[in-house]
């Protein structure tokens, strides 16, 4: 005998259908944005940040111990997998 479950709530495979374009569409949108004051980065090895000051060549940013650092704009990218921005080291 062989069993299907129905959905707990009968527009639950219908979101489910959607879940990729959702993120799809979240990670779109973060890509077209513009790194902003209050912005988090994630800092390899260090934690997370808060952007203090950005524009289109560096931006500074702050971790909670009060470490300050000014990072390329350049090396500040989107993360795909965590839909925040990352410090990523260019070589």
């Amino acid at each position: 005998m062989h069993f299907t479950r129905k959905p707990a709530i009968e527009h639950e495979t219908k979101f489910e259908d959607e879940a990729p374009e959702a993120a799809s569409y979240l990670l779109r949108q973060q890509q077209e944005r513009t790194l902003r004051k209050g912005d988090r980065v994630a800092l390899l090895g260090r934690g997370i940040a808060v952007v203090e000051q950005a524009d289109e060549k560096e931006a500074v940013v702050v971790l909670g111990s009060g470490e300050a650092f000014m990072i390329a704009r350049k090396d500040i990218v989107p993360s795909q997998r965590n839909l925040r921005w990352e410090y990523r080291i260019s070589s």
